[in-house]
């Protein structure tokens, strides 16, 4: 189950910009303990990006990263 999810728009130096998905899931921790952060692109052949698709549909709401 997913925590949550952070959204974030990068520019590049081409001054293109990219979106990237910062993913938390409940219970997915490193081995020091901390939250697993998954770095997601706005793709939707991307298995975590379908995820974040499914957790929107049902009520989740993605926060803007700082």
């Amino acid at each position: 189950m997913i925590k949550k999810v952070q959204k974030k728009t990068i520019i590049g130096l081409d001054d293109k910009s990219e979106v990237q998905y910062y993913l938390t899931y409940d219970n997915d921790k490193t081995d020091e303990g901390n939250d697993k952060v998954w770095v997601v692109p706005h793709n939707e052949d991307n298995r975590h990006y379908k995820d974040i698709l499914e957790w929107v549909a049902n009520g989740g709401v993605i926060e803007e990263a700082d």
